[in-house]
């Protein structure tokens, strides 16, 4: 009698909690995705010609950031290392929104602050700024455990994945303030959320970024900012080695798509529904029982990339070519962001150098 009371007690209380907390699951990523249209510019800017930065918007995520954001009106500034990305996508913007400008800046995330923030101020000076993506970031390509990291590396990462973003919303977040409204996204990662060993430095910059994110977010609420902090798993580009699209691999544009609805609505999301299936499973899991598969999981992507890395070294060295030295400085410091960890990246010919997606 007595148990059967306080089943019901119990009961009825958590079975209310499960229904409510599928009906928001099914609000946000079912209705908001696909039934509910982005906020209209005037949410975030009050001016006829709104801006917006993407950094690292060359390729991949940030260049669908850049693409989707143009196609809404805003202006564009692109802000990044690869100056030819950043030429392609200035042109596919100018060809789909030939009435929007594109405005592109060379710039070394890696290098310290005060190298590159002048640069910044002076290019966003006289401009509306009303959205910033930080999408710039990069990763060991080949995952290693800590103890083999170059020191060298462990700091570029981060000042490219933490110092990078804090720099650029210290430098924009005075222009919205004065303008009482913005938007700021963040680009974390899944690894931000679920710890993966042999990518220890990578998964910590991105929980500060999660963290950084929230935090400013209540900071910036009353001023009338909207933050926005992303953690994807696999998002289709060049660098992520994923080819083609699939259930678990969505494009970039769809991502910003996705991703834009919620800017207002959310300030932390998953906003690819299969992604968001992804993080309930993990969260499930026991957290050794986590760390374990993915320490394992990491070790055979690991030894997949080294073979994979001698077969290229081999097909250079073979037709003579001297694509080895296009992976040395260039693919170490590039300009666009990894959305997460995955088994099908390019190796590079000395790991653990640095990539970005």
């Amino acid at each position: 009698m007595v148990l059967g009371t306080l089943a019901v007690i119990v009961g009825y209380p958590f079975a209310i909690y499960l229904i409510v907390q599928l009906c928001i699951i099914i609000y946000d990523h079912v209705i908001v995705p696909h039934f509910i249209e982005p906020f209209p510019l005037s949410r975030w800017s009050s001016s006829s010609s709104p801006w917006a930065i993407v950094t690292g918007g060359g390729s991949g995520v940030g260049r669908g950031f850049a693409e989707q954001l143009a196609r809404r009106g805003f202006n564009i500034i692109l802000l990044g290392r690869s100056r030819i990305s950043m030429s392609e996508c200035q042109e596919s913007i100018r060809s789909r929104s030939p009435n929007v400008d594109v405005v592109m800046e060379e710039i070394d995330f890696s290098r310290p602050v005060h190298e590159w923030a002048q640069r910044v101020e002076a290019i966003i000076s006289n401009k509306d700024i009303s959205i910033l993506v930080n999408n710039v970031g990069i990763n060991t390509e080949i995952p290693v455990v800590y103890s083999e990291h170059d020191l060298a590396h462990v700091q570029d990462m981060i000042q490219v994945n933490c110092l990078a973003a804090s720099a650029m919303t210290k430098i924009v977040l005075p222009l919205m303030k004065q303008n009482g409204k913005g938007g700021i996204i963040f680009l974390s990662s899944c690894t931000g959320e679920f710890a993966s060993p042999m990518m220890a430095v990578y998964s910590g910059t991105k929980a500060y970024i999660r963290r950084f994110g929230e935090a400013l977010s209540e900071e910036v609420k009353s001023s009338h900012i909207d933050v926005l902090v992303l953690h994807p798993y696999y998002v289709l580009s060049k660098m992520s080695g994923f080819r083609k699209p699939s259930l678990l691999v969505c494009t970039p544009t769809v991502f910003a798509t996705c991703a834009l609805r919620y800017l207002g609505r959310k300030v932390v999301v998953q906003p690819y529904f299969p992604h968001l299936c992804l993080d309930v499973l993990f969260s499930l899991v026991p957290l050794g029982l986590s760390l374990r598969f993915q320490l394992n999981r990491m070790k055979t992507v690991a030894v997949r990339l080294m073979r994979r890395k001698n077969r290229e070294r081999e097909a250079s060295l073979g037709s003579g070519s001297s694509a080895e030295i296009e992976f040395q400085r260039g693919s170490s410091h590039s300009s666009t962001d990894i959305d997460c960890e995955d088994d099908d990246k390019k190796a590079l010919l000395s790991p653990p150098a640095l990539i970005t997606q």
